[in-house]
């Protein structure tokens, strides 16, 4: 995010850069699924791009498996 607003309907949206980083949406599959990825955890947990809540609520789901 580049500059702070509302976004609407129909206003164009451009992809600047793209990090090697995991979609918020793959973070929630992580968080709310059964399914284990240790991979997938892993890379969240030390992305520097990660929310740090995000960060933390993966440890306490599943850092008994990491």
């Amino acid at each position: 995010v580049l500059q702070n607003g509302e976004v609407k309907a129909g206003d164009e949206m451009i992809l600047i850069d793209k990090k090697d980083s995991l979609s918020i949406q793959k973070v929630f599959e992580l968080l709310y699924s059964e399914n284990f990825e240790r991979g997938n955890i892993e890379k969240a947990v030390n992305d520097p791009l990660i929310a740090e809540s995000c960060k933390n609520d993966l440890v306490k789901r599943w850092g008994n498996q990491l």
